[in-house]
């Protein structure tokens, strides 16, 4: 069970921790990287859909290759010295302002909401909220700024849909699965206008 403070660390950030007389500003960029064990694993609680719409993505890692796992267990564990630093923190925000600058012109933006209004016409299902739609748009940016480009085309949402969108899409008294988002973005052509 998580205290409230660092509830409130993980779902909002400019946060300030309180110990005594002490002030601690939480550092820029920050990320969480939570893991979730299967459902059906004894001792395993959801979260409120509330506070897993926080949460950007969902990414299934899956079991390592063979060869990854020998190497963890000749090393007895990992040996995180030895992963080489790709980036610093000052190039990791200078991508997320680049980012953040992908323009998205209106007919993908139509495409976008037409895919977002798809998952909320769902029976028995818990739609994208506009935080997930933000979360969507915001990846999808992301996954053009990586892929060199300078704008946002439907195959950048495509291929961050599922990841952000799996989570978000639980079906009522059940748990969500990628065939079923996969479904959703199939149901809806990248080119129909958005008010017809």
């Amino acid at each position: 069970r998580w205290r409230a403070t660092c509830r409130r660390a993980l779902w909002r950030v400019p946060v300030h921790f309180r110990s005594r007389a002490t002030i601690t500003r939480l550092p820029a960029p920050f990320l969480v990287i939570a893991t979730q064990n299967p459902f059906e694993q004894q001792g395993t609680n959801t979260l409120p859909e509330s506070q897993l719409d926080r949460f950007m993505m969902r990414i299934s890692l899956g079991y390592p290759a063979p060869e990854a796992e020998r190497t963890i267990l000749q090393n007895q564990g990992m040996q995180w010295s030895n992963i080489p630093t790709l980036a610093n923190k000052e190039t990791l925000q200078q991508w997320q302002q680049q980012a953040s600058k992908v323009t998205c012109n209106h007919v993908v933006m139509d495409y976008l909401q037409r895919l977002v209004a798809h998952t909320r016409a769902q029976p028995n299902n818990y739609g994208l909220s506009p935080r997930g739609a933000l979360s969507l748009l915001k990846a999808a940016q992301a996954h053009a700024f990586m892929a060199g480009q300078n704008y946002v085309a439907p195959e950048n949402i495509q291929a961050v849909f599922t990841a952000v969108a799996e989570h978000r899409l639980a079906l009522k008294n059940t748990v969500s699965s990628p065939r079923f988002s996969n479904k959703l973005m199939q149901e809806v052509p990248v080119t129909t206008p958005l008010n017809t």
